[in-house]
């Protein structure tokens, strides 16, 4: 065991999860030895006090006891500075754990004197007892959902349903009077305060319980009260004998929640507390109302600033020269880094200019593009010269591929190009779906621009170009809606063409069109690859005829000469075959 204390001096505003999720890169750890000594309460051993740069100040009382066995963060702490692991905690299975490991899971106690044999739960709980008798401490409850502000000085949102009577105080508004309901009439001014409050006709009003002179709470509620119960609604908006149908029920819970980090921390905390709250009252079917967290990362930008005062200077004053930045003003040197858009950092992009120089769609395909959602995005206006240009390459794509017209001596020229172009179209079509539905969208668009490089490249018939336009004109749809419905009526010029969402249908997959005639099937001897050889599809689900066919190949030949096959491994995907050899002596 260890006591480690944070460095007062060196504290840093990051939010506490943030702050765990850094702690994990043991390049950011740092600490040094006290040499202190303190003692445990209970075994009166001594323990060293390590001063560490990863406890959050704001936890306890900014001091914790490590225990490098059962905290990943503890334990590259420890590892990183050479401080005994001492496994206290064991798996149920101790077949499945070394006592070196890490393991953070509840379990049973080793190595722990009168709590030894113990399970984790009990012994938390007979340690308490302990703790306590001896009035060392007592065990508390942490909640980590905090105290939340939800009123607002502002006209939109909710009206907090409360009515303020010299008489009475304060009183709730009757059920039988709810919703209430915001007045038409308002005047919004610059003079700040709650725009409710000038609303005089609908500010005053009757007490509930004397009917004498009372006036409205005037503050409406923050619009995260309404977007944490809000979903349930959506699914039933016209409903009202309930909040929610039997019907409806079954569409719970939602699939993803989207957010930022600060949601992570804050909203979806709020949203999981009122829906606990309905399900306590029998209106929420889950206890949890959302099944996965997609925690979206920031837009980025460079900034300019100068390094002796950290401050920003705007892009409109700086210099590049040779990737250095200098200020046009005193032409010193700035610092550049990348940070989250802001007005303050003078690095914040005007969406509108964007989409006037590059079209709404090469945005929205750059920003899927450049990186996963859950990623910081570098932005670099650069960068959407090249997305302009996938798009205008589909768009002559579809210009080119006009109504099917087969001739049957050009099939019979490109039947090898229309074969491997319809083999790659229709493992894009399944490559795409998949991706789409994982939030891989930066995969999904470089699989579109991989099939669009083979269309481009290969001799294939009017036939399959046609085929193949029709097919990304519909991909594109989810990523880029315009260029895929103007492909849509460059493809369909004669007709008059239902540019309708509902009738826009994912392409089908052609299953014989995926059939390959060889495959590729990587040949290994002891492990090492020497090359590859083009096995009929038919001949690589049978392992006879696949070893056959690799041991009469050159490849074989070549390295394995006069030694004995010990043993042959054939990769479960069929692509890899790896021969162990009797002998050590193997070709070079």
């Amino acid at each position: 065991l260890i006591f480690i204390l944070i460095f007062k001096k060196k504290r840093v505003n990051t939010p506490p999860d943030i702050a765990r999720q850094q702690s994990r890169d043991i390049r950011n750890i740092i600490g040094f030895d006290s040499g202190i000594k303190v003692i445990h309460p209970l075994t009166k051993e001594k323990i060293p006090v390590w001063l560490s740069s990863y406890v959050l100040s704001d936890y306890a009382e900014g001091a914790v006891m490590g225990v490098p066995a059962h905290d990943s963060r503890d334990f590259d702490f420890a590892k990183k500075y050479s401080i005994p692991i001492k496994t206290v905690v064991v798996s149920t299975d101790s077949t499945k754990q070394k006592k070196s490991e890490l393991f953070e899971e509840y379990g049973t106690l080793i190595d722990s004197g009168d709590y030894s044999g113990m399970s984790s739960v009990s012994a938390f709980d007979a340690i308490s007892k302990k703790i306590e008798s001896l009035d060392f401490g007592k065990s508390t409850t942490k909640l980590r959902l905090k105290d939340w502000l939800v009123s607002r000085q502002r006209y939109w949102g909710c009206p907090i349903p409360i009515i303020y009577c010299n008489s009475c105080g304060t009183v709730p508004v009757p059920e039988h009077s709810l919703p209430v309901l915001l007045p038409d009439n308002i005047k919004i001014s610059k003079k700040g305060g709650s725009p409710l409050k000038q609303a005089t006709d609908w500010l005053h009003t009757n007490c509930p319980k004397c009917n004498g002179p009372a006036t409205r709470e005037s503050d409406t509620m923050d619009t995260f009260v309404d977007s944490s119960w809000y979903y349930l609604r959506f699914m039933t908006p016209k409903c009202d004998s309930h909040l929610i149908t039997k019907e409806a029920q079954n569409w719970l819970p939602v699939d993803v929640y989207i957010g930022g980090i600060e949601h992570a921390i804050l909203h979806l905390l709020y949203s999981r507390f009122i829906n606990r709250f309905l399900y306590s009252e029998g209106l929420s079917p889950t206890t949890e109302p959302f099944k996965n967290l997609v925690t979206q990362g920031m837009v980025q930008s460079k900034t300019f600033k100068v390094p002796e005062t950290g401050e920003y200077v705007k892009p409109a004053d700086v210099e590049i020269e040779n990737d250095i930045a200098y200020s046009k003003k005193t032409k010193k040197e700035l610092t550049i880094s990348w940070e989250k858009m802001s007005k303050s950092k003078h690095n914040g992009v005007d969406p509108s200019e964007i989409v006037s120089e590059y079209g709404a769609d090469a945005a929205r395909l750059y920003t899927l593009f450049k990186a996963p959602p859950s990623n910081p995005l570098e932005f670099e206006r650069k960068d959407l010269s090249g997305h302009v240009r996938f798009l205008n390459r589909l768009l002559i794509l579809a210009k080119n591929a006009s109504q099917p017209n087969l001739v049957k001596e050009e099939q019979e020229q490109n039947i090898q190009g229309d074969r491997d172009v319809l083999r790659l179209l229709n493992e894009t079509i399944l490559s795409v779906a998949t991706q789409i539905e994982s939030s891989c969208f930066n995969v999904a668009v470089a699989e579109l621009m991989k099939l669009t490089n083979a269309v481009f490249s290969t001799p294939i018939s009017q036939n399959v170009r046609y085929t193949v336009a029709l097919s990304m004109a519909k991909m594109l749809f989810p990523l880029a809606p315009h260029v895929s419905c103007e492909m849509l009526e460059l493809l369909h010029k004669d007709k008059t063409v239902d540019l309708d969402i509902d009738k826009i249908f994912w392409p089908e997959v052609d299953e014989k069109a995926l059939h390959k005639e060889e495959i590729e099937v990587v040949i290994q001897i002891q492990g090492k690859t020497r090359g590859s050889i083009k096995i009929a599809s038919e001949n690589v689900g049978n392992d006879e005829k696949l070893t056959q066919e690799a041991q009469e190949s050159v490849i074989f030949k070549n390295y394995v000469k006069n030694s004995l096959v010990k043993k042959v491994i054939i990769s479960p995907k069929r692509n890899l075959i790896n021969f162990v050899l009797e002998s050590k002596t193997v070709g070079k």
